[in-house]
């Protein structure tokens, strides 16, 4: 019996293929440094990119199967069955071998060569860094695992082809296919004169007969659950983004299977006014002429022309500074003509008092891009400390004291001392740990902080806590309370409003699912409650949240001043 039913639930891969071919091509004539620039310039205002790769791309990045590689390592199996035959590593694959252990032989070596002992190659490792910051998805008939490799999410490739390093019963008498990694690692070290031994030959677990790799070569090949599951994630994506911005990235996929993506492509594009189609190919990268601008073909090395895209497409920090600083001038009508810096600290204080004065409006899809991989490669810059690397104090294995800026901490959760309407700190350059959070979060946490108080519809209460993402920080959450404001002198009801700000967090925070939380020092900064008496209050109410719930593992005390540190450590 052959599995070919669609899943209940799953999509029908056969949606997929449908598609009419062009049928106005051409080759176009623009420069080709011109056409690296378009092509970078759509990759970057793209809300997504899908990815087509076929044969041709891992060609380019040096997986090719003949010529000399295939010469200089199968020579004694070009030998044993005859270089009419044994042509390239692909003829060979379908020589009519004699028996299994011939058959083996060969397919171990060359699964071996060709999916396990590779190193992530350039062009896939360029590609990454392409499409690293954007949403991506992948759709490739290649079956040599380089995207993987390359440090592409699993969750957002479909392989539709295969696995070199999967088999499957010959016959697809059941649904399932095997990893064959170690298994061809013994084939390997046990060949001689091209054949394995019998008893290393694979036979199927259920019907008991011969075993074949996971190919699309027959009506025999094995969707598994894991490749249907894939084929379910990509017709999301392609339906979650159909009204977005789309570039159609086609790599190396010529006329020998087209009904995969190259023609699909072309119909998304048809379909889809939004859509774009840049199309790398050695020989054949005509594109339909009806495209206009919607369509770029490159032909040629296809490794340079990734080269090339993505150095024209990634800024530098200081350009992306000067694009955020030049954003913000333009939008601000009052610091419209306010001069820019040419040093770079000068630059980096007054984007910062930039982002700090914004009020929280919409801003443009494109900034939001740009300023996070700024911000991500700038807290990089100034240094991040994993939680993992602290020690706990002597008393209590749960808890942490540590010296530093908390905006560089990495963990699950800190906390922000902010003010009652939670929107951050507006006063350029001011020194309050408010102000440092939302400058290296980055603008989507004041918007997301206005979101949330609007459906609130009042200021936040003392005592009370919120929570959003870290954004841009190393931390994944930020926790946002509100802590007491002392007027003359501490009363009763400033300490259980304080004792309440942790008490709220903690609670928030472990409902999260969160295991580690920095809290700064609530309260005792502008709000002036008395440092001793606020870390008094901060310790003993986290030692009696923890020993009630053991879901937080982790309490970091963050601490700046000297004098903080020596009353934090007094205590604990």
């Amino acid at each position: 019996m052959i599995f070919k039913k669609i899943r209940k639930g799953h999509a029908d891969w056969r949606n997929f293929l449908c598609s009419t071919p062009a049928r106005d091509y051409v080759f176009q004539k623009d420069a080709y440094e011109d056409q690296i620039d378009r092509t970078a310039e759509y990759i970057r205002n793209a809300d997504c990119v899908i990815i087509g790769a076929g044969a041709g791309a891992s060609t380019a990045a040096g997986i090719q199967y003949g010529g000399k590689r295939f010469t200089d390592n199968f020579a004694e199996f070009i030998k044993k069955y005859g270089e009419h035959y044994m042509t390239d590593m692909y003829a060979a694959g379908f020589y009519p071998y004699p028996s299994e252990e011939a058959k083996w032989g060969y397919w171990s070596k060359h699964a071996l060569m060709n999916r396990f002992d590779p190193p992530a190659l350039p062009l896939y490792t360029e590609l990454y860094d392409i499409v690293k910051n954007k949403e991506y998805f992948v759709l490739t008939t290649n079956v040599d695992h380089q995207f993987y490799k390359a440090g592409f999410d699993e969750k957002r490739i479909f392989a539709t082809q295969g696995d070199y390093g999967k088999i499957q019963c010959q016959k697809a008498c059941h649904p399932k296919t095997y990893d064959a990694k170690d298994l061809f690692r013994k084939m390997d070290k046990a060949r001689r004169d091209c054949l394995i031994p019998s008893e290393l030959v694979p036979k199927c677990p259920v019907c008991g007969g011969n075993m074949a790799m996971n190919l699309r070569c027959d009506n025999y090949f094995v969707e598994d659950e894991a490749w249907h599951e894939a084929a379910d994630r990509y017709a999301g994506f392609l339906e979650q983004n159909k009204d977005k911005k789309v570039v159609l990235l086609e790599l190396g996929v010529g006329f020998n299977t087209p009904i995969i993506i190259r023609f699909p492509f072309e119909k998304m594009v048809r379909e889809n006014s939004s859509y774009s189609l840049i199309r790398l190919n050695m020989d054949e990268a005509v594109v339909p002429e009806s495209f206009g601008e919607r369509a770029i073909g490159i032909g040629g090395d296809m490794a340079k022309a990734i080269t090339d895209i993505r150095g024209a497409g990634i800024m530098t920090q200081d350009e992306r500074r000067e694009y955020l600083i030049q954003y913000l001038l333009k939008e601000e009508i009052p610091f419209g003509r306010q001069n820019i810096p040419t040093d770079k600290q000068g630059q980096e204080n007054l984007l910062r008092s930039l982002m700090n004065v914004r009020p929280p409006r919409p801003i443009s899809n494109d900034f939001l891009k740009i300023q996070d991989e700024y911000l991500t490669e700038r807290n990089i810059e100034r240094g991040i400390t994993d939680v993992d690397t602290l020690a706990p104090v002597k008393s209590d294995s749960r808890l942490y004291i540590w010296q530093g800026d908390i905006t560089t901490l990495k963990c699950d959760a800190i906390v922000n001392a902010c003010n009652s309407q939670m929107l951050g700190c507006f006063s350029p350059m001011h020194a309050c740990i408010d102000n440092f959070i939302h400058t290296y979060a980055g603008m989507e946490l004041r918007l997301k902080m206005h979101e949330i108080m609007a459906k609130q519809g009042h200021e936040e209460e003392t005592g009370k806590a919120k929570i959003t993402s870290g954004y841009n920080l190393p931390a994944k959450y930020i926790l946002h309370t509100v802590g007491p404001i002392i007027q003359w002198k501490v009363t009763k009801e400033d300490e259980d409003l304080l004792a309440s700000c942790y008490t709220e967090c903690l609670k928030l925070a472990a409902d999260t699912g969160v295991e580690s939380i920095a809290f700064c020092c609530l309260s005792t900064g502008v709000f002036r409650f008395p440092q001793q008496r606020a870390a008094e209050i901060a310790t003993n109410t986290v030692k009696q949240y923890l020993n009630k719930d053991s879901r937080i593992k982790k309490v970091i005390f963050n601490v700046f001043k000297d004098e903080d540190l020596k009353i934090y450590s007094g205590l604990l």
